[in-house]
């Protein structure tokens, strides 16, 4: 077995990013969290969240959701 160490990010605060996911009339339909990431709140919606929102209509029964803070 072998030891993994952490890795330090020097100057990059690791933070977790609360997404609200809601629908044309700002209704919450579910809140995502984010894992611990030093990208900035757009950066990592972009790459995570973005990509599931069509999915997660499609389970509601819905043309569109959104994100936001």
């Amino acid at each position: 077995m072998g030891f993994i160490g952490l890795i330090t990010l020097r100057g990059n605060k690791m933070t977790k990013h609360t997404y609200y996911i809601v629908d044309a009339e700002g209704y919450i339909l579910l809140t995502v969290e984010s894992q611990n990431t030093a990208r900035d709140f757009d950066t990592e919606a972009k790459i995570s969240i973005s990509p599931l929102l069509p999915v997660i209509a499609n389970q509601y029964g819905l043309d569109a959701v959104y994100y936001t803070k």
